[in-house]
């Protein structure tokens, strides 16, 4: 009797899981998600590499506890991070209000939360395009080494949302909508907007749909001036100048060279160079050809070139920058006519994200203590440590020109496709 009710109970599960397989699939990645976070709880979370990595937790609990004080963020006090990711915390501060005494637990709950959404979108853009190996595709971006590490203690899995969001109403042919999403999504981190650009730029110029095109460019306006110029009412209205709401911006134009790039390996090595402060601005003109040339090239290749640009030669190269194209990368890589570049593209996205996890959080942990402080010619001071961190990047960036070259030479005839994306 009881192997009968064992058996009946496979029964109704199996039923389940048929029935319902995208949420089957959705509740597996959550539980071994949640799995890896108690491991790492457990047995890592006081290991000085994972400490380095939970910096950007402490920053956004100072700004939970201004909130929890009554402060209004970009009036009172400010975030180097876009407005919406702000009030997004301030938001939340207003619901958990005893959050910020398990803050660190609390935000990888969070990006756990949205990382079950965000796997749920990412399963609709698969059956879309048509892609079978749907296992495959869902491991690849959900426990890739830099999302597993890092998804957890920073707020991408927040970005994705809108990322994967306006990507599938964008396939599911809604481009104004798809416009809005990525909109809200500029105001969590600026990159959306490159996206919004490559789209328009071929509805304009390629399919003729000036006006689809010229409607999107007024969404991201609008959405713009609600929440940016907001801020800048709020701030002028309290304090009688637009300082705290610019702040985000200023921030990042300011912002120094960070010493886990290219660019900062050259300084720690070689000194500073008279030219080094251009080669972000070839970053930017890199971009930019991307955005209008080719014309016919397909969205996802777009979006995988446009982010290896922004990052090859940048001042700033955080190692979760890797999950704005990793998506989109996974996705041409299973496409049915991909099947005989899967193997070189799985190749080059396991070295790729293996080399960024050494260069943060483990070599760059490791060069801390040898040389005890980032600054021009300090390597010459180093040992191993800083050997495998200088390597590591400058490998790192080789293999990111070399996917811009995989990009290129594994074009197929886009009227082939399965589904044409754009």
């Amino acid at each position: 009797m009881g192997t009968a009710l064992i058996k009946k109970n496979l029964g109704v599960l199996t039923s389940f899981i048929r029935g319902h397989q995208d949420t089957a699939l959705v509740m597996a990645i959550g539980l071994l998600k949640l799995l890896f976070l108690i491991i790492f709880f457990t047995f890592c979370e006081n290991m000085l590499w994972a400490r380095h990595i939970h910096v950007d937790v402490w920053g956004w609990r100072d700004f939970f506890n201004n909130c929890l004080e009554g402060l209004t963020p970009y009036v009172d006090f400010s975030k180097e991070y876009p407005h919406l990711a702000g009030y997004f915390f301030w938001g939340l501060s207003k619901i958990f209000t005893h959050a910020n005494e398990y803050f660190l637990e609390f935000h990888a709950g969070l990006m756990w939360v949205l990382d079950l959404a965000n796997t749920w979108l990412f399963i609709q853009i698969l059956r879309f395009h048509q892609i079978k190996r749907i296992w495959v595709a869902l491991l690849l971006f959900q426990f890739n080494l830099t999302y597993l590490l890092l998804g957890p203690f920073r707020f991408e899995s927040l970005l994705l949302i809108f990322i994967l969001g306006g990507y599938l109403a964008q396939l599911r042919s809604r481009p104004l909508i798809a416009t809005f999403i990525w909109s809200l999504g500029f105001h969590i981190k600026w990159v959306p907007a490159f996206f919004i650009a490559v789209r328009d730029v071929r509805l304009f110029f390629t399919e003729k749909k000036r006006k689809t095109a010229l409607y999107s460019m007024l969404i991201f306006i609008l959405v713009t001036v609600f929440i940016f110029g907001g801020a800048i009412l709020f701030d002028e209205l309290k304090n009688g100048n637009m300082e705290l709401a610019l702040n985000p911006y200023w921030f990042h134009i300011h912002r120094p060279i960070y010493w886990d790039t290219l660019i900062g390996v050259i300084v720690l090595w070689w000194g500073y160079m008279p030219w080094e402060k251009w080669l972000s601005i070839g970053s930017l003109l890199l971009m930019t050809v991307f955005i209008f040339y080719p014309r016919k090239m397909s969205f996802e290749r777009k979006v995988v070139l446009i982010c290896a640009a922004a990052l090859i030669f940048n001042r700033v190269y955080s190692t979760q920058f890797h999950m704005w194209f990793y998506p989109f990368f996974i996705i041409l890589m299973l496409r049915p006519e991909m099947k005989k570049y899967f193997a070189s593209g799985l190749a080059l996205f396991i070295s790729l994200d293996l080399l960024n996890i050494i260069v943060y959080p483990f070599s760059f942990t490791q060069i801390l203590l040898e040389i005890g402080e980032f600054n021009e010619y300090t390597a010459r001071l180093g040992g191993v440590g800083t050997w495998i961190f200088s390597g590591a990047i400058v490998l790192r960036a080789i293999l990111i020109g070399v996917l811009m070259h995989w990009i290129f030479t594994t074009q197929f005839d886009e009227n082939s496709e399965i589904r044409k994306t754009i």
